[in-house]
């Protein structure tokens, strides 16, 4: 198959192929600028298969930017260009996040977020914190995070219900990294 590397269409499954996206952050048009090349390669030595259920016929290709500058690409949830382990720093907890997880898309996001979390929700000692949709542990480890430098003994544990494989084990990574920080 050809290889158009681009973004859906307005209301359809067309793809109109593009150079660079111009409201990306510029890391990721230079990824994917040493990419294309590389893509373009391996479908001519068919060693990419371009129809295989994603997207009708469509491969997918995802690149991610990390907000301590780390850039990697996936294509159909391979890691093909960069790490396969992200560090994204916020509010002062370096978070492991896989390539292939969820995690806020903006890069000044997840500190917004965060930030406005820790306003709202007050934690008292013994409570639980729950971590629905949790992902990487954004919002679970960085309210406990939080908390923890303030009082050691603030609340009793934390449980996080996360569907997607990679995210979970990032969470358990993120939550021992966590738990070795504070020992008590």
């Amino acid at each position: 198959g050809e290889l158009i590397i681009g973004l859906h269409s307005n209301r359809s499954n067309e793809i109109t192929e593009i150079e660079q996206c111009y409201i990306a952050d510029e890391r990721i048009n230079i990824a994917l600028s040493q990419l294309r090349p590389k893509l373009k390669e391996l479908v001519q030595e068919n060693k990419i298969e371009l129809s295989n259920g994603f997207v009708g016929e469509l491969a997918r290709l995802k690149i991610v930017v990390s907000n301590t500058g780390e850039v990697s690409a996936l294509l159909n949830d391979k890691v093909v260009f960069g790490s396969e382990m992200l560090l994204e720093e916020v509010n002062g907890f370096n978070y492991h996040v896989s390539a292939q997880s969820f995690w806020q898309g903006h890069k000044s996001a997840a500190e917004i977020l965060l930030s406005d979390l820790i306003k709202l929700v007050p934690l008292h000692p013994g409570d639980t914190i729950m971590d629905l949709y949790g992902g990487a542990g954004l919002f679970g480890v960085g309210l406990a995070s939080w908390y923890l430098k303030r009082n050691s003994e603030l609340f009793s544990k934390i449980i996080s219900i996360e569907q997607s494989g990679y995210s979970a084990q990032d969470s358990k990574i993120n939550y021992e990294k966590l738990k070795n920080s504070y020992p008590n």
